[in-house]
């Protein structure tokens, strides 16, 4: 199993706690400003800290209303317990300090507690992991952009997915077998975005509940296995008003009556492009 900082089921949230940071402004107005803090909790609280530190930054404009000294301290404010005391190991050997020498002791701090892998680890991770049975789809490819937002935060250089590579080398490749076939006719591996293939999963999950397709051994192509027995029927099509067998049923594009259909169409379109070409080239002898 690939040990990476962030899973896909997150552990419980109740140790996420904030802290209030006073920031005097040199406009004279003080500014009390709320940061997640963490206290020896799971890793993942430590980079929540961090991003919401430097969102606050930005949206504040922290580094420029205070000291240097100041900015290293309310960054300190933030940290509890082995955090902290990691924070002033490092931060303590620093003669001369400036804005440089602030993000690269944050850096150290990242290597320190995460280790040197983690954003090699965790790309790993949503890469090679399939997506949790019990998750919705939604759900799950949300979780996938947040973790995929903090890769960034794992050390010098480190850079998140782009949306193309969520789609191909993450979420097609993990979601259930069972779905694959649904997923690669609706071009769901063709996404541009993790959006679209969020909307073409909810759509397959909506209509194809993993559970209910594991119970019934059913595959893309509409075939059952012997395991349901329902009135004679080895799987009945659960669409009401219909009595017949769901690899018989009309809805069912995967069924032999809808792929005959399909091939028939395809075959009068070309009869009628050729009539339609054929018609064409007369017009221009006459």
């Amino acid at each position: 199993m690939v040990r990476a900082t962030l899973k896909y089921e997150r552990q419980k949230e109740e140790s996420l706690k904030k802290v209030k940071l006073e920031i005097l402004q040199t406009t004279g107005r003080m500014d009390k400003i709320e940061v997640y803090t963490c206290e020896d909790g799971p890793e993942e609280d430590f980079l929540i800290l961090v991003q919401d530190f430097k969102d606050a930054d930005r949206q504040f404009n922290i580094r420029n209303a205070i000291t240097i000294d100041e900015y290293y301290g309310k960054f300190r404010e933030c940290m509890k317990g082995s955090a902290r005391d990691t924070w002033d190991k490092i931060a303590g050997t620093v003669a001369w300090r400036t804005t440089m020498t602030f993000y690269e002791n944050l850096l150290e701090l990242v290597k320190e507690i995460l280790g040197e892998d983690a954003k090699d680890n965790q790309k790993d991770y949503i890469r090679n992991t399939k997506k949790p049975v019990k998750m919705p789809a939604g759900k799950w490819v949300r979780r996938l952009k947040t973790i995929n937002n903090i890769i960034k935060l794992m050390g010098d250089g480190a850079e998140s997915l782009t949306e193309k590579q969520l789609v191909t080398e993450c979420i097609a490749p993990n979601i259930h077998i069972e779905w694959k076939g649904y997923f690669k006719l609706s071009k769901g591996h063709r996404s541009r975005t993790t959006q679209e293939a969020k909307a073409i999963l909810e759509d397959i999950e909506d209509e194809y509940p993993i559970e209910k397709l594991r119970k019934n051994v059913r595959n893309p192509k509409g075939n059952f296995s012997s395991n349901s027995q329902e009135g004679g029927q080895r799987n009945k099509c659960r669409k009401p008003g219909h009595d017949h067998e769901w690899e018989n049923c009309p809805d069912n594009k995967y069924s032999k009556a809808a792929k005959a259909k399909a091939k028939e169409d395809a075959e009068k379109k070309k009869e009628n492009y050729n009539n339609e070409k054929q018609s064409g080239y007369k017009s221009d002898d006459s």
